[in-house]
């Protein structure tokens, strides 16, 4: 039915572009548009091995729902053949009704799979909804899938330097489930090294940010909806992450954290303590001296709230020779005995500390040395490329 639009002479007329029913015509030729722009994309382009679309923060074959490390090791990708990455879990399934998962377009790049994300905007992506599912593609914000009102099947295509990825990587399934109940951190993880860390309760020092994931119990199975959920903390002293579903301690003391989904919702405890040894700093970091010259190195260390303090003097320091020609004395005096011009090496300091893990366990042998940092799951690791940050000495 037309609505009724006023003329300038005070008469009325049917006013077509009021019409609940053109206007939904109108959207759907919009629709339509796109998708015969994506159809179009997809035809011009190549399937290529080398390009794999990952789906995360949905549920997976293996059962995990919520990954906290977007990190590359998760998803088992190695350097040669893409089946090594195909082996794993590329696919997902995802609740209907406006949900939230993520997808992620991995490329291989002379033997190594890395994320291609890092030369977006080059990197997006489209999705074939041969069912109608209403799913979409956030234009703005990379890999954020929205589930559409209907259930069915969607394959999300990565496109990258005019290849794009097959459509038998990146199926999310999409099925229909009622909200019953949500959980922060369930599983109770309190390893650094798992993908699906979080703690509950869980205690953090100053600076750190740890993950909240929800996951939510629907009448068809678990699924993770963190990227549906509003957060709120009882106290100042615990910050909601803008990041998403993470909290981060910005005083020491105690706080309730609130997760919200509609008109569920679930709580979690959360005590910050003091800040910790996060690094271990050498300084001067490069040195070059004479074979018969020194240098005298200082040991800082750094903690999670940013802040650093000279612990040269202190107990619980020890110094060592990582390689190269050289000596060091506990008080981090290093000298090059017999070594000649051109020779090179590097120091390693370590500090010890306490150290209270996520789930408030105290730890008497907090081992923090200059090649390495304290685990952060929301880090992101290249073990095949390590970074030391000993100190450099080169003899002249």
């Amino acid at each position: 039915m037309f609505a009724l639009a006023a003329c300038s002479d005070g008469s009325v007329r049917p006013d077509a572009w009021s019409s609940p029913d053109v206007a939904n015509d109108v959207a759907a030729v919009a629709d339509a548009a796109q998708d015969a722009g994506d159809a179009a994309q997809d035809a011009a382009e190549a399937v290529d091995d080398g390009l794999v679309v990952v789906l995360y923060k949905a549920q997976r074959p293996s059962g995990e729902n919520c990954l906290s490390r977007d990190t590359n090791d998760q998803f088992s990708i190695s350097p040669g053949d893409p089946l090594v990455l195909r082996s794993y879990d590329t696919n997902g399934t995802m609740v209907a009704g406006g949900y939230v998962t993520f997808a992620r377009l991995f490329h291989r790049d002379q033997g190594y799979w890395t994320d291609a994300a890092q030369n977006a905007p080059s990197a997006t992506f489209s999705v074939l909804d041969p069912d109608n599912t209403g799913t979409t593609i956030d234009p703005f914000t990379y890999g954020r899938i929205v589930t559409g009102s209907a259930p069915g099947t969607v394959h999300v295509i990565g496109h990258y330097a005019g290849r794009k990825s097959s459509p038998a990587a990146g199926t999310l399934t999409i099925v229909d489930g009622v909200l019953q109940s949500i959980a922060i951190n369930p599983a109770d993880n309190g390893s650094f090294g798992s993908p699906s860390f979080g703690p509950d309760p869980m205690y953090m020092p100053k600076g750190r940010l740890f993950p909240a994931e929800v996951i939510g119990t629907f009448s068809s199975g678990t699924f993770c909806v963190s990227a549906n959920t509003t957060l709120t903390s009882s106290s100042s002293n615990v910050d909601i992450s803008l990041l998403g579903a993470a909290v981060y301690g910005d005083e020491p003391g105690d706080a309730t954290v609130t997760a919200t989904v509609g008109s569920v919702s679930d709580t979690i405890d959360v005590h910050v303590g003091p800040a910790e040894v996060a690094e271990v700093d050498l300084k001067p970091s490069f040195s070059t001296i004479a074979a018969s010259g020194s240098v005298q190195l200082a040991m800082w260390a750094r903690y999670t709230d940013n802040t650093e303090r000279d612990v040269t003097g202190e107990s619980g320091t020890e110094w060592s020779v990582a390689r190269g020609p050289l000596a060091v004395t506990s008080a981090g005096l290093v000298t090059a005995p017999g070594a000649m011009s051109g020779d090179s090496g590097e120091i390693l300091g370590c500090y010890a500390s306490v150290y209270r893990d996520p789930q408030n366990v105290v730890h008497t042998d907090q081992r923090m040395c200059s090649d390495q940092r304290l685990s952060d799951p929301h880090a992101t690791y290249h073990p095949e490329f390590p970074i030391v940050w000993n100190a450099r000495i080169t003899i002249e």
